[in-house]
């Protein structure tokens, strides 16, 4: 700064040897290596889950046209009665019902013998069955219990939401306001 000349300024091993130092530097090389690596797999396998492989043979949202629980209609306020189901991951299911919190199951399909297993996520041992029918493209049939219910429901695609900003389309510069 001073237009002098500075001394070289010897530095020493940190951990007092020269080997020590570098294994010190190779083994923080290592474990930063193995943290990537962890979540690089991790990442991975989670995608894997949801999206690779095989499709389910359901998926998008559902809602309950008709449904029985011990062959009778259930009332809208109680707790078994199933609003809509939503199949947008392929191993995920939400359950919506007529009051919050929405469920969430785990979802196994088997196609040869069409049936899909649902279990929770908090509780490994809890599992329900259900078989299914698609007789139409627009119409799924699920049988089978839950909860030591036997549980008989028709669902058909719920429509897909518009929403008004994806359909009018964007623009940079507007003329006029668009509410107007």
């Amino acid at each position: 700064m001073l237009g002098r000349a500075v001394e070289a300024i010897r530095l020493t091993p940190l951990l007092g040897k020269v080997w020590l130092d570098r294994s010190g530097l190779v083994l923080r090389t290592l474990v930063v290596a193995l943290m990537l690596y962890g979540q690089i797999l991790g990442t991975y396998q989670m995608w894997n889950d949801l999206y690779g492989g095989p499709q389910p043979p359901v998926s998008g949202s559902r809602e309950v046209v008709s449904m029985r629980i011990d062959k009778k209609e259930p009332t809208n306020y109680d707790a078994m009665t199933w609003k809509s189901l939503d199949f947008t991951h392929k191993t995920m299911m939400r359950l919506y019902g007529p009051k919050p919190p929405t469920m969430i199951y785990r979802v196994a399909w088997n196609s040869e013998e069409q049936t899909l297993t649902l279990t929770k996520f908090g509780s490994p041992t809890w599992s329900a069955t259900f078989s299914y029918d698609l007789p139409e493209p627009d119409s799924l049939k699920l049988q089978g219990s839950m909860d030591g219910k036997t549980i008989e429901a028709t669902l058909r695609p719920l429509p897909e939401k518009r929403y008004e900003l994806m359909n009018r389309g964007f623009h940079w510069i507007q003329e006029l306001p668009y509410n107007r």
